[in-house]
């Protein structure tokens, strides 16, 4: 649970640190899975510290992490940022270098709350996340747009550019420094990236969808239902599950109530019309637009 102050700060500029969230116990069990999938995708697609490389992590191999989709405290910071949220996906990555500008949101309707974590200790000048602080709101989040270092339609066609210490400097932001326990939490919607990174930054991540609460959002919603339990997610990863999560996680072999209230709530919204909502999506530019029919 967030404190109101927490809250506030969280709602009017977009991210939030919380130090030492995680025990040492934790960090050693976060590294010690961390390492192991690191192996097992390594052992498929050696990593050589010249491509990121992004690991499920919802599988029986990893069950700390895969339990972080339906832990308490997790949930309980979402439920006061989002009222309700859903489960989405647990992952890790391996970063290369710079990160370039960009925010995770689909679509401004497709958004959620994504909690960060890293075994690296992490300042302005290796690698920690920089967020351009409120840009999760509108208008400034579209006016953003209009700025070519955050232009997304640009930068998919000029990584190597946008990827540049020069290209990502001159962006007024904050780093969010972070040492092994913290936990740095932000909006889908907000502008991110990270300058002087390693070859092998060491990041986790666990992200909640926003629980639909506009004709928009279901509609979106319903559209990436379809796609979460398609086998589509791993053409470029084979050491990740076919799906966003991986079977084991959908089976819930144990019960567990917040998991399958989450599944549940997945499989009624797959189930459903997209067209019903008075909506359509396209991809414009390599995000979603909901478009009245």
């Amino acid at each position: 649970m967030l404190t109101s102050e927490q809250k506030r700060f969280f709602e009017t500029f977009g991210f939030l640190i919380i130090k030492d969230f995680f025990s040492q116990n934790e960090i050693n069990t976060i590294s010690k899975e961390f390492n192991y999938r690191s192996k097992v995708a390594s052992n498929i697609e050696p990593f050589d510290g010249t491509k990121r490389q992004t690991i499920d992590m919802s599988d029986d191999d990893s069950p700390f992490f895969a339990s972080l989709l339906d832990n308490e405290q997790l949930l309980s910071i979402g439920k006061t940022i989002h009222n309700r949220i859903l489960p989405w996906s647990t992952n890790i990555d391996r970063h290369v270098d710079n990160t370039f500008w960009h925010h995770d949101a689909g679509g401004y309707e497709w958004y959620g709350v994504k909690f960060a974590f890293y075994l690296d200790s992490l300042t302005s000048q290796n690698g920690a996340l920089r967020v351009i602080p409120g840009s999760h709101k509108q208008p400034f989040h579209d006016e953003l747009a209009h700025i070519k270092n955050l232009n997304y339609s640009w930068i998919r066609k000029n990584y190597t550019a946008a990827s540049k210490s020069s290209f990502i400097a001159p962006i007024p932001s904050y780093a969010c420094e972070s040492n092994p326990g913290d936990l740095v939490i932000f909006d889908y919607r907000i502008f991110h990236a990270s300058l002087g990174g390693s070859k092998d930054r060491h990041m986790c991540t666990v992200n909640f969808i926003n629980y639909p609460k506009t004709p928009k959002q279901l509609a979106i919603t319903i559209h990436e239902a379809k796609n979460y339990f398609k086998d589509t997610h791993n053409t470029a990863a084979p050491w990740n599950p076919k799906k966003v999560v991986s079977e084991n996680w959908l089976a819930n072999t144990n019960q567990n109530p917040n998991r399958q209230w989450g599944i549940d709530q997945w499989r009624k919204f797959s189930k459903m019309k997209v067209s019903d909502t008075g909506y359509k999506i396209e991809t414009v530019e390599g995000k979603l637009k909901v478009i009245p029919i």
